[in-house]
């Protein structure tokens, strides 16, 4: 059932305005419900009366709901002819029974793994096993082992129409362009794991966000030597950063994981990586767009690209990505509402830096970070473009669309 799914419909008596019908979804009442349980502080040692028939917001969304997803319990009377002053409520009105409930001291947690939330923390969600909290998941760690294999380095090559090498395969030692360890440590879960999108069900090492789309919003990258076919890599994994919001298009959940890569058993890290996912809600015809931000006018360099389905599927190929939003036109058209496949992001950041090796193929780069601003869909070509600064030190990097809107921004500082 898709969170943007309605559940309910709640008609107004007109006492403010005329009278009307406002439809609320799973999400809507999910998460107001979870508001009304962490701000009014109930647990699982909560019951709450209710008389039939249950027909006022009030009953519902006020007490009902919120006692279920806190743990607590609900007590329905046929009827009611009385008033109850002792056990809180009256006829016609629920109530909250509180009989052996004492005031819970500031900062003990909460029973089972439910607490208040802090300032600057992530909000409580709903997820399949209740409530999850998830800073819980900062510090969560894991290590993954890989060798940089000739052939991804060689397909790649390939897709992005470079002329191969001597013997089709790079040499042993051969410089990893820029990103393109993105080709390695590739997320090998089992096919029974994978979900509806084609990611892996929620869980695991990232928390399990309890909202349906997830995308690479941005990175930030630090290269402190060069990775080289044949070297041996473990990568660190850490995540950081766990943070809520609502915008414009419904709740987000943003998570920053840091990845140090180290090569041939060295304590040195030869590259640091900060990866920025969000979560968010299914689309909704309601959904307010971003307002577009147009692309600069002019650029030093320029390179088209046509994202036809070959170039999606070969990217999601190499990369182990089964997200269908890249090869699935069904499914992201039907399903996610979108109107085509979807570019992946990291393959426009490689394709920016593609671009800087193109045209400075001796350039050194130290740093370089970029940020999804729109998608962009294999409907239209679409083009890369660099400017190096006045200095030299610097080259600002972005992606723009068929209707001249800046899609992805990015810097590449330069040694």
């Amino acid at each position: 059932m898709p969170n943007g799914a309605p559940i309910t419909v709640l008609y107004t008596s007109g006492t403010t305005s005329a009278p009307k019908g406002q439809v609320a979804s799973h999400l809507a009442i999910c998460m107001d419900s979870l508001g009304t349980a962490l701000d009014t502080r109930m647990t699982d040692a909560d019951r709450i009366t209710a008389m039939l028939p249950l027909f006022h917001t009030a009953q519902l969304n006020a007490l009902c709901t919120p006692a279920i997803v806190a743990g607590g319990s609900i007590v329905i009377l046929r009827e009611c002819a009385h008033r109850h002053h002792g056990h809180g409520w009256q006829a016609g009105a629920p109530g909250r029974v509180r009989r052996d409930r004492l005031p819970q001291p500031a900062g003990r947690s909460l029973p089972g793994t439910m607490r208040r939330r802090q300032p600057g923390e992530a909000s409580w969600l709903i997820g399949d096993n209740g409530f999850m909290n998830l800073q819980d998941w900062l510090g969560r760690e894991e290590t993954i082992d890989d060798v940089v294999t000739a052939t991804p380095y060689a397909a790649l090559s390939a897709t992005l129409d470079w002329p191969p090498p001597p013997g089709g395969r790079p040499a042993a030692g051969a410089a990893l362009p820029y990103l393109w360890h993105w080709l390695y440590f590739l997320p090998l879960h089992q096919q029974s794991e994978i979900g509806e999108d084609g990611h892996a069900r929620r869980g695991g090492f990232l928390p399990p966000v309890p909202l349906p789309r997830r995308m690479w919003a941005g990175s930030q990258l630090e290269f402190h030597e060069p990775l080289r076919v044949g070297d041996s890599l473990s990568r660190t994994s850490t995540i950081v950063g766990v943070k809520e919001k609502s915008g414009r298009t419904g709740h987000l959940v943003f998570v920053k994981v840091r990845h140090e890569v180290r090569r041939n058993g060295s304590a040195a890290v030869a590259l640091t990586e900060h990866h920025d996912i969000v979560y968010r809600a299914s689309a909704s015809a309601d959904d307010a767009p971003s307002p577009p931000m147009a692309a600069p006018a002019t650029s030093a360099w320029q390179r088209g690209i046509v994202p036809d389905d070959v170039l999606l599927f070969r990217y999601s190929a190499l990369t182990f990505n089964g997200h269908r939003i890249h090869y699935d036109r069904r499914y992201v058209t039907q399903v996610e509402g979108y109107p085509g496949l979807i570019v992946h992001g990291p393959l426009i950041a490689t394709l920016l830096m593609d671009l800087l090796r193109r045209q400075m193929p001796d350039a050194q780069v130290l740093r370089f970070e970029f940020k999804a601003l729109r998608p962009t869909f294999d409907t239209h070509p679409f083009s890369v473009h660099g400017e190096p600064s006045a200095d030299g030190k610097s080259v600002r990097l972005w992606g723009r669309d068929h209707e001249g809107w800046l899609t992805m921004d990015a810097t590449a500082t330069l040694a």
